[in-house]
């Protein structure tokens, strides 16, 4: 008998058994390997982790991640969605089962569900399409596997209240509007986007003086900035300097700092994934679009040259 449930700490080798058995040795993401963490993510309250058994043998497991944004965004990414490739359960939809019932136990705490389906095959963008998600976004040569890139197909789908709070005519540059245009369509959304054709670059001429945070003096004169962080924010993640030293200490964050003579002026922060060599800015702090230009320009330079 098929039971869908969430996981324990004592399912973890079986769930790591399971992504050797469909994905093989060389799987690049090498987490999904390891048993600590996983059974870490059984314990990580910003995760539901569940396992479909049959008669105690766990057959598929699939996850929501529910801190893929801030804390109040109510997004939900689902992912490390795999299944056994056994003929006995050929015919039976294990995926949209399990996709389903992650939706279903997290529908009060998510808002926004989105997911990555891969351009390798058509299998994940049917799982998505199924349960009724949309594709609104395309992400080239996103993931590094083995030798190769490979792009994602980006997948949404709202909830009620989502919809009901949206702020309609969200405002684009001209190279975005077909994108728009096309995820609003899928989405069944009004196409009210209005395209700003007027709209000059960051500007690139002053220079300041950057180092990498490094102690709480640096943190305190940051968090008295708003602009970027509370206010007019123009970049948008899952982690920020409000959420304290301690965590940008102990992780692969780096946040570069700004500054003229004494005066703390902004900082961005930027993480890098060493397995898929690339880097996600997920927080922009400035006082001015001169500082904001400096600070992307000075990611880019680092990224080039030393990561």
């Amino acid at each position: 008998m098929l039971q869908i449930r969430e996981a324990k700490d004592t399912d973890v080798e079986q769930v790591r058994d399971l992504f050797v058995q469909v994905y093989g040795e060389d799987y690049p993401f090498t987490d999904f390997y390891d048993t600590s963490w996983l059974k870490k993510s059984v314990y990580d309250e910003n995760t539901l982790f569940l396992v479909m058994e049959d008669n105690g043998k766990i057959i598929a497991t699939a996850s929501m991640m529910l801190a893929a944004g801030g804390f109040d965004d109510m997004i939900g990414e689902a992912g490390r969605l795999v299944a056994i490739p056994d003929s006995r359960y050929r015919g039976k939809n294990l995926y949209t089962e399990l996709i389903e019932a992650l939706v279903k136990r997290t529908e009060n705490r998510v808002q926004f569900l989105m997911a990555e389906a891969r351009t390798a095959h058509r299998g994940s963008q049917r799982i998505a399409e199924n349960v009724g998600w949309k594709a609104i976004g395309f992400e080239p040569m996103k993931y590094l596997l083995g030798s190769k890139r490979e792009s994602a197909i980006f997948y949404g789908n709202c909830h009620q209240l989502s919809l009901t709070l949206r702020r309609n005519n969200p405002r684009v540059i001209p190279e975005i509007a077909p994108l728009a245009q096309m995820a609003l369509e899928n989405m069944a959304l009004p196409v009210d986007i209005i395209v700003e054709d007027e709209v000059d670059g960051y500007p690139m001429g002053q220079s300041f003086t950057i180092e990498l945070l490094k102690d709480q003096q640096g943190l305190t004169s940051l968090l008295r900035i708003e602009r970027g962080r509370v206010s007019n924010v123009e970049v948008f993640g899952n982690f920020s300097l409000s959420y304290g030293f301690h965590r940008i200490d102990n992780s692969n964050t780096h946040y570069i700092v700004a500054s003229e003579g004494n005066v703390v002026l902004g900082a961005v922060g930027f993480s890098y994934d060493s397995i898929d060599k690339k880097v996600r800015i997920f927080e922009l702090i400035e006082f001015d679009e001169e500082v904001e230009g400096f600070l992307l320009a000075s990611v880019d330079r680092i990224v080039r040259e030393e990561l």
